[in-house]
C-alpha cells in the first residue's frame, strides 16, 4: 500500500512538471511568433475603387484572408487623409472621397491596417485616381432622305442647324464601317452622298454627324434606316420626322427678342412722339404769350387823351360847366371864376 501512494505520488509530480513544462514552452513559442511578427510585420492589403459617382468615389482597402485590423489609415501619396476604426476587427474599410478631390489631376492613393496586437502591415500597392472624363454629349438624330439633283439621286444626311460644319457619316444598316464621309461646310448642316454602287436590289442606310465640342467629339445618333431600290425612289421611311430640340429652343429665343426689341423700339417712338408734342405746345403757348405782351405793351393811352380833347372841342362850352363839375373832386384846384 505504501508502495502504491509513493507511486501515484510520483506519477503526479511527474505529469505537474510536463504541464508546467509544455506551458513554458507555449509562452516562449507565443512571444516568439509575436516578436517575429512585430519584427517582419503583416502582409499589405489591397485597395480598389469599388464604385464611383458624379460626387464621390468610394475605394475599399482590403486586408489578406485570415487577418483582420483594428484600424485602417488611407494615405494619399505619403499624407493620411481617412482613417477607419474597427474595435471588433474588421477584414477590410470603406473610404469616401468627394469627387472634387481628384477632378483636377491624377492622385496616388495606398492603405494600411493594425491588428489588435498593434502590430501595422505593409503599405498596399498604389492606387492611381484619373480624374473623370466628362461624358460627351448626345447630339439631336439627323434625317436621311433622297433626293434628285443634277440628273443623279444623292443621299442627303441633315443634322441640327444648331451644330454647323460637321462632319457626317453614311453607313448601310448593317455594317459599322462608314461608306463614306462628307465634312459640311462652316456654315452648313447637312451633307449629300452619292448612291453606291450595289448588286442588291435594296440597301437600307443610315447617317451620323459628330461635332468637336471642347476637347472631345461628340456623335449623334444614328438616323432612321433609309431603303433605296435600283433605280426606284423609295418611300420616306416612317418615323423619319424627328424634333430637332436646339432648334426650337433657338427659334424660340429668336423670337421672344424679336417681339422684345419691336416693343422696345414702339415704346421709344411713343415716348418721343409725345416729347414732341409736349414741346410742340410749350412752344405755342410761349408764342401766345408773347404776342399778348407785346400787345399789351404796344397800347398807348395818349391816343384816348386827344380823342378825348378833340370830342371836348367839338361840344362846345355847354359841355364845359359839367365836366369841370366831374372833374373838381380830384383836382387839387379851384376855378372861382366859374362859380
Amino acid at each position: 500500500m505504501p508502495v502504491l501512494e509513493s507511486g501515484h505520488t510520483f506519477s503526479l509530480r511527474i505529469f505537474v512538471i510536463l504541464v508546467t513544462f509544455l506551458q513554458q514552452w507555449g509562452v516562449s513559442a507565443g512571444e516568439s511568433s509575436s516578436t517575429a511578427a512585430t519584427s517582419a510585420g503583416l502582409p499589405p492589403p489591397t485597395l480598389r475603387v469599388e464604385s464611383r459617382s458624379s460626387d464621390q468615389v468610394t475605394l475599399v482597402c482590403q486586408a489578406p484572408q485570415s487577418h483582420q485590423g483594428v484600424l485602417f489609415n488611407l494615405f494619399r501619396v505619403t499624407d493620411q487623409v481617412d482613417s477607419f476604426a474597427a474595435p471588433q476587427g474588421s477584414a477590410k474599410a470603406v473610404f469616401r472621397l468627394r469627387a472634387e478631390t481628384v477632378a483636377t489631376h491624377q492622385q496616388l492613393y495606398c492603405c494600411l491596417y493594425k491588428n489588435s496586437q498593434g502590430v501595422y502591415s505593409a503599405f498596399s500597392p498604389y492606387l492611381s485616381l484619373t480624374p473623370p472624363q466628362p461624358a460627351p454629349d448626345q447630339l439631336p438624330r439627323p434625317t436621311l432622305a433622297l433626293r434628285h439633283q443634277g440628273g443623279v439621286w444623292l443621299l442627303s444626311c441633315k443634322g441640327s442647324a444648331a451644330y454647323p460644319g460637321a462632319l457626317f457619316y453614311l453607313f448601310q444598316a448593317d455594317s459599322r464601317l462608314p461608306v463614306a464621309t462628307r465634312q459640311a461646310s462652316a456654315t452648313g448642316h447637312q451633307a449629300g452622298f452619292s448612291l453606291p454602287v450595289r448588286d442588291q436590289p435594296t440597301v437600307q442606310y443610315e447617317c451620323r454627324y459628330s461635332v468637336l465640342l471642347g476637347n472631345h467629339r461628340s456623335e449623334s445618333e444614328p438616323s432612321v434606316p433609309l431603303e433605296t431600290g435600283l433605280g426606284i425612289p423609295p418611300a420616306p421611311a416612317l418615323g423619319a420626322f424627328s424634333v430637332d430640340w436646339p432648334l426650337v429652343a433657338g427659334s424660340f429665343s429668336a423670337v421672344v427678342l424679336f417681339i422684345i426689341a419691336v416693343a422696345l423700339f414702339v415704346y421709344m417712338v411713343q415716348r418721343k412722339v409725345r416729347g414732341a408734342t409736349d414741346e410742340k405746345k410749350k412752344r405755342k403757348e410761349a408764342e401766345f404769350w408773347s404776342k399778348s405782351q407785346a400787345k399789351d405793351h404796344m397800347a398807348d393811352p395818349e391816343p384816348r387823351h386827344s380823342a378825348s380833347t378833340s370830342h371836348e372841342c367839338a361840344s362846345g362850352t355847354a359841355d364845359t360847366a359839367p365836366r369841370s363839375s366831374v372833374w373838381n373832386p380830384l383836382s387839387t384846384f379851384s376855378s372861382p371864376s366859374i362859380h
